[in-house]
């Protein structure tokens, strides 16, 4: 919101800019992790291509590790962006103490 609002921008631009950055973070690091940067360019991960998962028992973590973070990222998109449509107003606590002080302390 802070750099937002000298630009007038809406106030969904924050929640936009953040699901981009979410959903390019993860993009970006299986790029990083399968390759990397020379001097003659863009080539494949040498040491990713050579590490081989061979157990059944690591496959069977990999899969598990992968659903965990997808259902993960599910439930906070959920939560983010689904939005209720039933929400209620409160009073500010403040707001609040000052309806409940007695009228001679005010000034």
């Amino acid at each position: 919101m802070l750099f937002f609002q000298p630009l007038y921008l809406p106030d969904w631009t924050t929640r936009f800019v953040v699901g981009l950055v979410a959903l390019g973070f993860p993009i970006a690091l299986i790029l990083a992790w399968a390759f990397e940067v020379t001097p003659d360019g863009v080539k494949r991960d040498s040491g990713a291509a050579s590490v081989a998962v061979e157990n059944s028992s690591a496959k069977r973590l990999d899969i598990a590790t992968l659903v965990g973070v997808s259902i993960v990222i599910v439930i906070v998109g959920l939560q983010s962006f689904g939005g209720s449509a039933e929400r209620v107003p409160t009073i500010a606590p403040m707001e609040e103490a000052a309806k409940s002080a007695p009228y001679c302390c005010r000034t």
